[in-house]
Formats: C-alpha cells, sequence, structure tokens
C-alpha cells in the first residue's frame, strides 16, 4: 500500500486552539492492514523457504544414498512374500483365497534404488492382495 500522509486534526476553545498530527481512525486501520500484510508475506517466504529446504534434504539424502548403494555393489536380499486373492461372490460378498508364497527382491537402504522397495518397508508388509477391491 502507498504511505498516507496524516491529516492534521484541530480542536479547542476560543482562546487556545490545539493540533495534532496523530493519524485518524480510517488511517489507522490502513497501518495496521499494511503491517498484517507485510507480516504475512514474511511468514509465507519461511513456509516457502522451509519447503525448499526439505525438498533439497531429501534429494540429497536419496543422492547419498544411491552412490552408497552402488558403491557397495547393489546390497539386496530376499524376503518372502505371502499373496492373497479376493473375489466377489453373487451375493456381493468378498471371498478371500490364498495365493503363492513369493521371494520379492529388496534393497538394504532408507528409500527404494535400482527399482526395488527398501527392505524395511519389505518386512513390515509380507502379506500382498491380489484381484479385486
Amino acid at each position: 500500500m502507498y504511505p498516507r500522509a496524516h491529516a492534521r486534526v484541530c480542536t479547542g476553545l476560543r482562546l487556545v486552539t490545539r493540533c495534532s498530527s496523530a493519524p485518524t481512525g480510517l488511517e489507522s486501520l490502513d497501518v495496521i492492514v499494511e503491517q498484517s500484510e507485510r507480516m504475512l508475506r514474511k511468514v509465507w517466504k519461511i513456509a516457502w523457504r522451509g519447503c525448499l529446504a526439505l525438498v533439497a534434504f531429501a534429494a540429497l539424502i536419496y543422492g547419498a544414498e544411491d552412490v552408497y548403494a552402488r558403491v557397495r555393489g547393489r546390497p539386496t536380499e530376499q524376503v518372502k512374500v505371502d499373496q492373497y486373492y479376493t473375489e466377489m461372490n453373487r451375493y456381493n460378498e468378498l471371498e478371500y483365497s490364498a495365493g503363492s508364497v513369493m521371494m520379492q527382491t529388496c534393497v538394504d537402504a532408507l528409500m527404494p534404488h535400482f527399482g526395488y522397495k527398501p527392505c524395511w518397508y519389505l518386512k513390515r508388509h509380507t502379506l500382498e492382495h491380489k484381484g479385486t477391491e
């Protein structure tokens, strides 16, 4: 907002006149609005920089972990994953059937690399759903 000049407010009696340059009610409201807009811009700037820093940190961690995994020679493991199938029957009920056991390859890392899921995730999710949802 553009700065406004304060109007002179004069009050007084017949013999004594007193003038002050204090802002009127409307001008003080403009000052408050301008200050709140400035504060909101600062908050958005801090939030934006925080998001950028978070994305940069995640990219740095992913890159460092990828280089470390390549130097170690693709550290992978095999984890047993059970499968089950679901199907709707004619009564609109789900029927469950057991599937086969698969060995899935995982990578010893924090994030997925080389097209494999991380082992910490796959060891906690050993049941895989196949079929209708």
